[in-house]
């Protein structure tokens, strides 16, 4: 048994709590079979945007994977993942925006302030 839990070992707990598979899980929270299988074997640091896809597909609190100090899923904790995804969502909206705005002023021929 391991004595340390680390953000590995509770994805997979959670995962087996649920009864799914890494592929299951892989197909749900939008992550690859691969990816699934590195972050439980600790073998790679999930982003920001995987842990949120990851407890809300699970529906656990992503303050229990992180650190394990929390109820396994808190009532909120699907509330809360809902938020982070409207958050990141209108961050992926606004960066579409910057980008249409780069192309059309660099079509405009305006110049960046690091082009001399």
């Amino acid at each position: 048994m391991e004595l340390i839990q680390t953000i590995g070992t509770r994805l997979k707990e959670a995962r087996d709590k649920r009864g799914w598979s890494q592929r299951e899980l892989a197909v749900i929270s939008g992550s690859s079979n691969a990816s699934i299988s590195r972050w439980e074997a600790n073998q790679r640091e999930m982003t920001a945007s995987n842990i949120i896809s990851v407890c809300y597909a699970l529906d656990i609190s992503p303050n229990w994977l992180l650190t394990g100090n929390e109820q396994f899923n808190s009532p909120n904790s699907t509330a809360a993942l809902k938020t982070c995804f409207e958050v990141i969502g209108r961050y992926a909206d606004l960066e579409k925006r910057v980008k249409s705005l780069e192309k059309l002023y660099l079509a405009k021929g305006v110049k960046n302030e690091t082009d001399n």
